[in-house]
């Protein structure tokens, strides 16, 4: 701006008021950025337990935590912890990217063609 100025593009008022709103925007910006990410800063936390990394630990964090926090309900819950369990246990070949690696669980099927780890199916048979 100082150098709009300097060309004589912008007044000294001009320039003023222009960065003042400039400041407006930015505190305005700032403010809805902490409505925002206030409630979820908790999930944003807990979401890199998701890394393959992470849940491929022998042992790991828990996942009930997150899953609580996503509102998810005690019964589905308890299967989700199940499986979370068993993802160690199987030999997963996308595990240096967390989008495939999840692709690849999702389309996993045990030796009866189960799905396994698919939300519809969250308990052990």
């Amino acid at each position: 701006m100082t150098a709009a100025r300097n060309e004589k593009l912008l007044s000294v008022d001009e320039e003023v008021s222009l960065r003042g709103r400039c400041t407006n925007i930015v505190i305005a910006l700032v403010s809805q950025l902490q409505l925002r990410l206030a409630d979820n800063v908790e999930i944003l936390e807990k979401v890199s337990l998701l890394a393959p990394d992470n849940c491929l630990r022998a042992v790991k964090p828990s996942i009930i935590p997150l899953a609580e926090l996503m509102c998810e309900p005690p019964d589905v819950i308890t299967k989700i912890d199940y499986q979370w369990s068993k993802l160690s246990l199987v030999e997963w070949q996308n595990t240096d990217k967390t989008v495939a690696f999840w692709c690849e669980v999702r389309g996993y099927k045990d030796a009866p063609g189960r799905d396994r780890f698919f939300r519809s199916n969250r308990v052990g048979r």
